[in-house]
């Protein structure tokens, strides 16, 4: 195995807008009886032909994020390939009360992260922590967070000899101004290189999901080979055969979509989307297409920035918000959709584009390279750079 630098020391944890630090040890871990139901897990499951393997993340079902959905779905594939599959997550309560386990979910105490939306940060390593992770007999850990459970899978691969994937899902250069405020842009991507570096250098495989972000991993010095293995999605549920037409209905009835175009959007919104770029095109494809409507699924910090943009462009009758859905009813906002639009410029795979297209839905996108031999113009969509672009487009789709 290769040596690794491990955090140890003082973790520091952000809540309620201040910083508190930690002692590594947290022995107020309330362990209930966790230790126990892992290991009787563990004898449920026993397999020789099979392996134990660790998924580590910072998010998990039921947020609603690529990289939730990457590791659910990662999960689901090994279960009915027969391996048996722990995820080591952070609790949905944030109220720091102690660790759970059930069907194989480790849920870490968390705290609520201020000022970044939707995420919590879970403490990430305790000597019972490490007794759980123990217990499992993993063959493999699997990272996917570059945060709290990474410190916890640095640890336990270290103590416990076990080998160690690391998966980059992320962009992160992408996402400091939630951090630094717009300030230090500069300085804050470079940092932000430097430590994916030192994560993915001192792993044993690093996987990505596009040769696009191999090649920013490169630029970051990573020296470890890279496996482009791109993220599945469950197309049966996304498949158009396998839509309630009543319900569908319902829901165009319900946002007064009967005889409509119909333009889509399913994800977070955020600065990241670039969803401004979108809503400034609105006015003007409403003019050329009289039946246009633009429906928008999800939330994100950026949500009522949003709905103001479109409020003050006067499209409060053709733009529909319709807030956070199920996952398990998300198929049916794509299929509202005559087609599906975005213009972020931060994507790794673009999880959303391909569930689209899944959904029998075409993709109008901002040209990027993680769509190369994805997105072909012509036939399952077009590609823009410009604000022209993305209205052409939309109007040649129509005609």
């Amino acid at each position: 195995m290769f040596n690794r630098e491990i955090l140890y020391g003082e973790v520091f944890i952000i809540y309620n807008d201040e910083f508190y630090s930690q002692n590594e040890t947290f022995d107020d871990f309330d362990d209930n009886d966790t230790l126990e139901k892992i290991k009787e897990h563990v004898g449920r499951h026993a397999d020789k032909n099979h392996l134990n393997i660790g998924l580590f993340t910072d998010t998990f079902t039921p947020d609603i994020n690529g990289v939730s959905v990457s590791v659910a779905t990662l999960r689901n594939e090994l279960i009915k390939m027969g391996h048996n599959v722990y995820v080591v997550a952070p609790s949905l309560d944030t109220k720091l009360s102690g660790t759970t386990f059930s069907e194989g979910i480790l849920r870490m105490p968390a705290v609520k992260l201020t000022g970044l939306y939707g995420y919590r940060l879970a403490r990430p390593y305790s000597l019972k922590a490490l007794s759980y992770i123990k217990a499992m007999n993993l063959d493999v850990i699997h990272n996917n967070t570059e945060f709290s459970m990474r410190i916890l899978a640095n640890v336990a691969s270290a103590a416990y000899n076990i080998p160690y994937v690391y998966t980059y899902h992320t962009l992160w250069e992408d996402y400091t101004y939630y951090i630094n405020k717009g300030y230090f842009d500069k300085s804050s991507r470079k940092l932000v290189g430097l430590y994916t570096k030192h994560i993915a250098n001192n792993c044993d495989e690093v996987i990505v999901p596009t040769e696009k972000t191999a090649r920013i991993l490169r630029t970051y010095k990573v020296c470890k080979s890279m496996h482009v293995i791109p993220t599945g999605i469950d197309t049966e549920r996304l498949h158009p055969d396998h839509i309630d037409k009543v319900k569908l209905a319902e829901l165009r009835q319900k946002y007064g979509l009967e005889n409509s175009f119909c333009m889509c959007y399913v994800g977070r919104i955020a600065k990241e989307k670039n969803m401004d770029f979108v809503l400034d095109c609105v006015g003007e494809l409403k003019q050329k297409i009289p039946e246009f409507k633009f429906v928008i699924t999800g939330l994100g910090p950026a949500v009522d920035e949003m709905k103001a943009h479109s409020e003050k462009l006067g499209q409060q009758d053709y733009v529909i918000f319709t807030g956070k859905q199920p996952s398990d009813q998300i198929q049916y906002f794509y299929a509202l959709g005559d087609f599906f639009c975005t213009a972020s410029t931060s994507e790794t795979q673009g999880l959303t584009y391909i569930e689209a297209m899944a959904s029998g839905c075409p993709v109008i996108a901002k040209r990027d390279e993680c769509l190369n031999n994805v997105l072909i113009d012509g036939v399952n969509g077009f590609a823009f750079d410009t604000e022209e672009e993305l209205i052409d487009s939309v109007v040649k789709f129509h005609d």
